[in-house]
């Protein structure tokens, strides 16, 4: 499914006249997965790689438990050309995502009470963005029309979330003078932490947890086997684990980007997983017996390989409890 396409499609097509046109502030951009309402442009932007996010349900009428989501995070506020109501906009989004294959999880349209874009979006300064001041954050002096929705893409590497709140702008704190709507969008892509600082104590709680661990601290040459000495510290937990849990089995798992030919990938995942066995055993007195190297080269990649920073999450040693 490409849901970029699909949401494009989608959504209405407007655009301002040429010399109306307002830029987005540097260094900005949509979400892939989630097209910007036409003939709007991005106020705000912040992307980052793992936080937690806190979709606001506790304040929405039936007062249900707020939902935390970790993962990868990425927060845009449009605003929309003159001439829209909320509920276009919102219906927009609402449709779109609906043909994208997203499932609404939370909505609500109109009568939040005061203050509810505070509660929904505390966790970012709009007073960062130059120029921008929204008496605090969000919206919370805004008045008129405004609806909100929860959606979420189940992905087998992992369910993308959007929270998504649709407000009318601008006569209170706004700095243009006119009221038009404004779009608060925050997506979250679940997804394993990477760990820098690999411990004993996170490896066994993700084993025991998940069955399983991502290693990003065993570091190789390139095209190569042999291990690198900035490696150790990674090692060492990795055996610590092995010595306090005497009935673990661990299938050791070597896997790589899909650059280059698919035989060589296959065989240099391979002998990584056996570099590794043999450092645990030969350096750390680790049982061979208790473990069992495999290399599925770019077979079980965690994000796409179009990308450097997708292909530097592929490359990577997982350890499997057997």
């Amino acid at each position: 499914m490409v849901i970029s396409l699909i949401f494009t499609f989608s959504l209405t097509i407007y655009a301002l006249p040429e010399d109306a046109q307002l830029k987005d502030v540097p260094n900005s951009s949509d979400h892939p997965h989630i097209p910007r309402f036409k003939g709007s442009y991005i106020r705000y932007y912040d992307h980052i790689n793992y936080d937690e996010f806190t979709f606001p349900f506790s304040r929405l009428k039936d007062t249900e438990e707020d939902k935390k989501i970790e993962g990868e995070i990425t927060k845009n506020f449009y605003v929309i050309p003159d001439g829209h109501s909320v509920l276009e906009v919102f219906r927009n989004y609402e449709i779109a995502l609906e043909e994208a294959g997203f499932e609404t999880i939370r909505m609500q349209k109109k009568d939040f009470g005061h203050g509810i874009s505070s509660q929904i979006y505390s966790k970012v300064n709009w007073n960062s963005c130059p120029g921008n001041n929204f008496n605090g954050v969000g919206v919370y002096y805004d008045s008129g029309d405004q609806s909100y929705l929860a959606a979420k893409l189940e992905r087998s590497e992992g369910d993308v979330y959007i929270s998504l709140y649709v407000a009318d702008h601008g006569i209170h704190g706004g700095n243009w003078g006119e009221e038009r709507p404004a779009v608060y969008q925050v997506v979250v892509e679940e997804k394993e932490m990477r760990t820098g600082l690999v411990t004993a104590g996170s490896i066994i709680q993700d084993i025991k947890s998940k069955g399983k661990v991502s290693i990003y601290g065993v570091y190789f040459d390139t095209d190569s086997a042999k291990i690198k000495s900035e490696s150790e510290p990674s090692v060492k937990e990795i055996a610590k684990v092995l010595n306090d849990n005497h009935d673990l089995n661990l299938y050791i798992v070597g896997h790589t980007d899909d650059t280059g030919e698919f035989e060589y990938n296959m065989d240099l995942s391979q002998r990584r997983a056996e570099s590794l066995v043999n450092v645990l055993v030969e350096e750390y007195d680790i049982s061979r017996n208790l473990l069992k190297p495999a290399g599925v080269g770019p077979l079980a990649p965690k994000a796409s390989n179009e990308t450097e920073d997708g292909r530097a999450k592929n490359r990577r040693v997982e350890l499997v409890r057997m």
